[in-house]
């Protein structure tokens, strides 16, 4: 995963008003903790 890109991603279960089902998410963590990590911020 890069900086930048964006994925249809589930965001379930959700809590009080959240939205539920598949919601765009854009990878906003630098790519070289992406690479060590595998874990992005979104």
């Amino acid at each position: 995963m890069k900086r930048g890109d964006i994925y249809l991603v589930s965001l379930d279960p959700t809590a009080g008003h959240e939205q539920r089902g598949s919601r765009p998410v854009l990878v906003v963590s630098p790519d070289e903790f992406n690479e060590v990590t595998k874990l992005p911020v979104i």
